[in-house]
């Protein structure tokens, strides 16, 4: 079932006009930028098939996923970017203390009513989460919502949605 929400999700997303993706992105940025402090340290993620692309405001210190090995990721402030083992633009820099973090931002494909995601399945973000105290918020447009996620065990639940349409708390 996961299965059939993912690639349904990323059909719906891929089907978005390029003036539709950055209208949705720079609402969901204004209802972000709400939440955000001078002194915060954001972790946020390079927008990849067609997700809500959150662009770095002015406030705060941001930093960005690299991919360690087949399990871990960490969190970097950049220097600069490359391309990553699945084609996603990474950083090189410095990497940061996870307990350090304030608010993580976290892509999903679709999300629950109980603050749960379906990702891309191979649990990075979930690992990462569990040892973060940060403010969990997924980035999702209106219509990644649906009924059941399907919980497990090893998930972690979400603080709030971000949406273009407003902040949710789940």
């Amino acid at each position: 079932m996961k299965d059939e929400i993912r690639k349904h999700m990323r059909k719906k997303r891929e089907q978005l006009s390029e003036s539709e993706r950055k209208q949705a992105s720079k609402q969901a940025a204004r209802w972000l930028e709400t939440l955000l402090k001078e002194d915060m340290l954001i972790a946020s993620y390079r927008a990849f098939r067609a997700e809500l692309e959150i662009l770095p405001s002015a406030k705060g210190t941001w930093c960005y996923p690299r991919v360690l090995d087949e399990t871990h990721m960490e969190m970097i402030v950049p220097d600069d970017f490359r391309r990553g083992r699945y084609g996603i633009e990474e950083p090189i820099g410095k990497s940061v203390d996870p307990k350090q973090i304030d608010i993580i931002l976290v892509p999903l494909l679709a999300y629950d009513e109980n603050g749960y995601r379906i990702g891309y399945g191979k649990g990075y973000y979930d690992r990462y989460l569990k040892k973060c105290s940060a403010l969990k918020i997924g980035v999702a447009y209106c219509f990644q919502k649906v009924a059941d996620t399907w919980p497990h065990d090893l998930d972690v639940k979400l603080d709030l949605i971000l949406t273009p349409a407003g902040i949710t708390r789940v």
